[in-house]
């Protein structure tokens, strides 16, 4: 049955239902057109700044000339976006729904963003393939860092692998004052030097003590981390619809 259904091309952009679920960005919808062939509802739109760490999932309602609102179920295209893109589509096939139907309809938008880890995003764009887990592992045990910057191919990973490697080295350096100190009260001559050298071993062996910690707790961090990552080696990428 042939429907006779009216839509308003001109769509103003407070009509439109922008939920964020993230916050700081300039992402939006523009360009957004819409027309009918008496079956099929067509809305076109344009996705601008959307974050290289999430992606968007596009839902669309319609608002009758009476104030209600129409949840279509029989809606394909483009739906979920992984990037800014332009020409975007949904269809909506009216006469499956709502048989009979005619009128003035409103096309409304949602966008709502969801986040994804950075390894996450590789694995989406597909830079997984060809990498090991068990390889990046074996890497991030000799050396936290090193198993982010494989992943990675050198983008990331860089500074964790400083910050350890500064932690390290302080413990030994601070180490060895520490057993130099102790040298010095140990060949004192004098009670105020051996007062002196052993306040000194003993103030330069809690700081290298921290740093032994740290370093340690820096390392397991890491490991753990990584080993979340473990996921989207298996994971299948997600599809822009």
């Amino acid at each position: 049955m042939e429907i006779q259904l009216k839509i308003r091309f001109f769509i103003s952009i407070f009509s439109l239902s922008f939920l964020l679920s993230l916050r700081g960005y300039s992402q939006r919808l523009t360009n957004i057109t819409s027309e009918s062939d008496g079956h099929r509802v067509v809305v076109k739109y344009d996705l601008e700044n959307l974050p290289s760490n999430s992606y968007a999932k596009i839902s669309l309602r319609f608002e009758s000339s009476g104030g209600k609102y129409i949840w279509p179920s029989s809606v394909s295209g483009n739906t979920l976006l992984k990037a800014s893109s332009r020409n975007n589509m949904l269809v909506w096939d009216a006469a499956r729904d709502n048989p009979g139907m005619s009128g003035f309809l409103e096309p409304n938008l949602k966008m709502d963003l969801v986040k994804f880890s950075y390894v996450e995003f590789l694995q989406n764009e597909g830079r997984l393939k060809g990498k090991s887990f068990g390889h990046a592992a074996q890497r991030n045990l000799l050396f936290p860092g090193l198993g982010m910057q494989y992943i990675s191919s050198g983008d990331k990973g860089k500074g964790k692998s400083i910050v350890f490697g500064f932690l390290v080295a302080s413990a030994v350096t601070t180490h060895l004052l520490t057993r130099s100190s102790y040298n010095e009260f140990l060949s004192a001559t004098d009670v105020p030097s051996a007062k002196a050298a052993y306040a000194k071993a003993n103030t330069m062996h809690r700081i290298a003590w921290s740093l032994g910690v740290s370093a340690s707790a820096w390392y397991l961090i890491d490991q753990i981390s990584l080993t979340r990552q473990k996921k989207y080696f298996n994971a299948r990428a997600i599809p822009s619809q």
